[in-house]
């Protein structure tokens, strides 16, 4: 999937978080779904993903310091332990914990963030597949 059309997907995911806010009481995150799916899928995408995450932190918990510190660790963590065990899934699933992990600090729900996780393990397994189809060799 295209970088603009991510960045689009995931600012009127943006713009849904802000509408329906005092309508439903759970929620997910959207833009932190697809910013984190994309990162997970492919970690090459972190020095556009960063500013993103970034952005969303300051237009949505109004302070840069919520999940941006978190994400930073995890890209580290997903560049370090890539390199010396190679692409897995494991530092994937805790890169995910990891970031999903202050949105308790901020107050949201169980179930919100339940559905957060739940909806980023499902976009970063389709943008997972979709990039796996485009590098397999032919037989």
């Amino acid at each position: 999937m295209p970088a603009p059309l991510v960045l689009l997907f995931s600012f009127i995911g943006l713009t849904l978080n802000m509408s329906f806010s005092g309508v439903m009481a759970a929620q997910p995150d959207w833009s932190l779904v697809l910013l984190l799916a994309v990162l997970l899928s492919n970690r090459k995408t972190w020095f556009w993903v960063l500013p993103c995450i970034w952005f969303h932190d300051v237009v949505l918990f109004w302070s840069a310091w919520v999940t941006f510190p978190y994400v930073i660790l995890t890209t580290i963590i997903l560049y370090l332990s890539d390199k010396r065990i190679g692409p897995g899934q494991q530092q994937r699933w805790f890169g995910l914990g990891l970031s999903c992990l202050p949105l308790f600090i901020v107050g949201v729900g169980v179930w919100s963030w339940l559905l957060t996780m739940m909806l980023t393990v499902w976009a970063w397994s389709i943008l997972s597949s979709q990039r796996e189809r485009v590098y397999v060799e032919p037989a």
